[in-house]
C-alpha cells in the first residue's frame, strides 16, 4: 500500500532520506523500522536506505506491507459510514455495539466489521482506531486505513489538534449555562472498569454549555479537553448531575437502559492535507425519543 508521495525541494537538496522522513514527515522510529524492513523506501522508483543522500526533485514513495490484524475476525456488518476517503473511515457507531474485540468480545464488535470491510475493499483488513468511544456510547468513530495516517492523528491528539464534542442529556437542572469541569480520574478501587473523581488520578477537562432545558434534566454540547476512560460520565455523575439512563453512574431512567450520550462531532486535521474536517454524527432515534421531538 502507498502511504504517501513527496517532492524533495530545492532547499532539502543533500538531506538524507533519514532526516526527511522524520524532520519533514513525522514518521516514528517504529514506522522507519518497518518501512526499512520491507524496502519501502522508494526515491524514483528505486528501493534506497535511510542513509540515502536526496537531490532536488526527487520523488520519495513510502510503501507499507500489508500486515493482518493479529486476533480480529473478519465478520459481515452493516456500517453506517460517515466518511471515507483513501486514509479515513468514519463510522457512527449504534449503541450497544463494541468498537474492537477485546478480552471475551472477540467477534460481533465494530472492529470486526471494519476488518471485513477493508478487506473487501482492497486492503488488509489491519484496523488502526484513533479513538473509542464506550459500548453503550453512540456516535462517531474514526479508523485510519494505514500507519501514517493512524500515526499522525494519534500525534494530533497528544497535541490536542483534535475536537471532540458529544451531545448529552442529564438529569436535573445545572446551575450555569456553561463551565469546566476539570476533575481528576481515577480506578475505582475493588472495580476493574469503574471510575471515579480522585486527586491521585489523570488529568481530566471536560467544557459544557446548555442547549435546551427540559421539564427535569438538561441537554448539553460537551466539549473534551482530554480523553479519559467514562470521563463525561464521571464528571457529571461526580457533579451531581449524572446522564439519564445510566445506572452505573446513578441515574436509571425507566425503559432507557443506555447512558444518553452521543460522540456527534469530531474535527480533525486531514493526515495526508493537515487541512481541518469536521466530521458529523446524527442523534439516533433513541435519543429523539427522549427529547420528544
Amino acid at each position: 500500500m502507498e502511504l504517501t508521495r513527496y517532492k524533495v525541494p530545492p532547499e532539502q537538496e543533500g538531506m538524507t532520506v533519514w532526516a526527511v522522513l522524520r524532520n519533514q514527515l513525522d514518521l516514528s522510529r517504529l514506522m522507519i523500522r518497518r518501512l526499512k524492513v520491507a524496502d519501502g523506501m522508494l526515491v524514483n522508483g528505486i528501493p534506497v536506505r535511510t542513509h540515502h543522500r536526496l537531490n532536488a526533485g526527487d520523488e520519495l514513495r513510502l510503501i507499507a506491507a500489508d500486515r493482518p490484524s493479529e486476533g480480529v475476525i473478519p465478520e459481515p456488518m452493516l456500517l453506517d459510514i460517515i466518511y471515507e476517503d483513501d486514509a479515513l473511515l468514519a463510522l457512527n457507531k449504534p449503541a450497544g455495539l463494541i468498537v474492537h474485540p477485546t478480552k471475551g468480545e472477540y467477534v460481533g464488535t465494530l472492529g470486526n466489521g471494519v476488518s471485513q470491510y477493508l478487506m473487501d475493499h482492497g486492503h488488509s483488513g489491519r484496523l488502526h482506531p484513533v479513538h473509542r468511544i464506550d459500548k453503550h456510547t453512540s456516535g462517531l468513530v474514526l479508523f485510519a486505513k494505514h500507519e501514517l495516517a493512524h500515526q499522525r492523528l494519534a500525534t494530533a491528539i497528544s497535541k490536542g489538534q483534535i475536537q471532540r464534542r458529544y451531545w448529552a442529556m442529564a438529569k436535573g437542572h445545572l446551575p450555569a449555562e456553561r463551565g469546566r469541569i476539570a476533575w481528576p480520574i481515577g480506578r475505582e478501587p475493588d472495580h476493574g472498569s469503574k471510575r471515579r473523581v480522585d486527586p491521585a488520578g489523570q488529568p481530566a477537562v471536560t467544557y459544557f454549555q446548555v442547549l435546551r432545558r427540559l421539564a427535569d434534566a438538561t441537554v448539553l454540547d460537551l466539549l473534551l479537553e482530554t480523553g479519559r476512560t467514562h470521563q463525561i460520565r464521571v464528571h457529571l455523575a461526580h457533579l451531581g448531575y449524572p446522564l439519564l439512563g445510566d445506572p452505573f453512574y446513578g441515574s436509571p431512567h425507566g425503559d432507557f437502559t443506555r447512558q444518553a450520550l452521543h460522540a456527534r462531532s469530531l474535527t480533525i486535521p486531514h493526515p495526508q492535507t493537515g487541512l481541518a474536517l469536521e466530521l458529523l454524527a446524527p442523534l439516533p432515534a433513541d435519543l429523539l425519543a427522549l427529547l420528544g421531538d
